[in-house]
């Protein structure tokens, strides 16, 4: 069917923005993977490491060949050639959320010095705000993105 491959800029701009936020959430689970190995120990480490290749595979084969192809369909990030649409709005949103919550989880880290940021070196306490970071924009996205998809079902 051509309309499934449709080179409309709105849709692969749409699918790009879905996709960025689905590489965000793996690049999350890669830095927490790095929080992770802190932890682990002869074998489990030794598999967590793999786990973040793998990982970082993922984002190399799957996400990386998929920008370009969405970007030569029309799929652009917000700026000059764009009127801003409906995932735009969901991106921004979820930019805004993952960014109050990640301000919120630092300031929780600092509460908690003593008891949870003693167990981690800078390295590892830095993976774990990004990773955290990534995580709530990620999560906010699809959460955002289900919930206006259902009002507008509703509606």
């Amino acid at each position: 069917m051509p309309e499934s491959r449709s080179s409309n800029p709105a849709e692969a701009s749409d699918r790009l923005a879905t996709l960025t936020a689905a590489a965000a959430g793996v690049a999350a689970m890669i830095y927490l993977a790095n929080v992770a190995e802190l932890f682990a120990s002869g074998l489990l480490a030794d598999l967590v490491g793999y786990g973040q290749i793998g990982l970082g595979l993922i984002v190399l084969v799957v996400y990386l060949p998929a920008l370009l192809l969405f970007k030569s369909r029309g799929g652009h990030a917000e700026g000059i050639r764009s009127a801003g649409g409906f995932m735009n709005a969901i991106m921004r949103k979820a930019a805004s959320t993952a960014f109050n919550l990640t301000i919120g989880f630092v300031v929780a880290l600092s509460i908690l010095d003593r008891t949870v940021l003693s167990h981690f070196t800078a390295k590892s306490a830095i993976d774990l705000v990004i990773a955290f970071a990534l995580a709530a924009f990620s999560v906010s996205f699809f959460i955002l993105n289900q919930f206006t998809v259902g009002l507008g079902d509703e509606g």
